[in-house]
């Protein structure tokens, strides 16, 4: 990969209760951030999902620099590219998104030993004690490059709704969506038409155009 930096995690801090990643680190290609206005991702309340930190192995440095533990138990996320936490998400390009797209590439179109050579230089600076995979066939690849997507990507402004509405057209990929909050279970199909926002009324209002489902 041309201009290929990254982040050594093992570097970093992983006791600190800020964050590590400062705003323009060496990862970052395009700086934009998504402002949030609401608060809703401050750490006391946009609580980690545990189906999403149950990913992650015990010498993944991801899990312990992009997660804390909050007062009441749940975990707070402390990942973001801005070096922000709660107000704004990172929502540019960094190096380790374009080491996961050059590595599903070439699995994709059947060169598993260079998409498993790419996979390796990101992991082995997410990790502990890394060692290498070995990829042997391109469906056990696929699968373990999207899920370091998911891992890797977590909270990165978008990209993980968008890989959803992606891969859900693939039989092999799609993914049903379950939360519990309480005593009710939300569930989210693949293709539903929830995945689709509702088209603002003065547009409508406009063009005359039909508003989604």
């Amino acid at each position: 990969l041309f201009n290929d930096v990254l982040l050594d995690y093992n570097l970093l801090d992983t006791s600190a209760t800020n964050s590590q990643f400062p705003e323009l680190n060496k990862e970052v290609i395009f700086h934009a951030n998504k402002g949030d206005f609401s608060g809703m991702l401050l750490t006391s309340r946009a609580k980690v999902d545990t189906s999403l930190l149950d990913l992650y192995a015990q010498n993944d440095l991801r899990k312990k620099l992009y997660f804390k533990n909050n007062e009441d138990g749940s975990s707070g996320f402390y990942g973001d590219y801005t070096g922000k936490l709660g107000t704004v998400t990172f929502s540019g390009i960094a190096r380790d998104e374009i080491y996961l797209i050059a590595a599903e590439s070439s699995i994709r179109i059947g060169n598993i030993e260079k998409g498993g050579t790419i996979l390796n230089e990101l992991l082995k600076n997410r990790m502990e004690n890394y060692h290498p995979l070995h990829l042997s066939n391109s469906f056990d690849a696929l699968e373990l490059v999207l899920n370091e997507r998911q891992k890797s990507l977590a909270f990165r402004s978008g990209l993980r709704w968008m890989d959803l509405k992606r891969l859900n057209l693939d039989e092999s990929t799609k993914t049903t969506l379950y939360r519990k909050i309480g005593d009710d279970t939300y569930v989210l199909e693949p293709n539903s038409p929830r995945y689709v926002f509702k088209i603002p009324e003065n547009v409508i209002a406009i063009s005359g155009i039909e508003q989604n489902p």
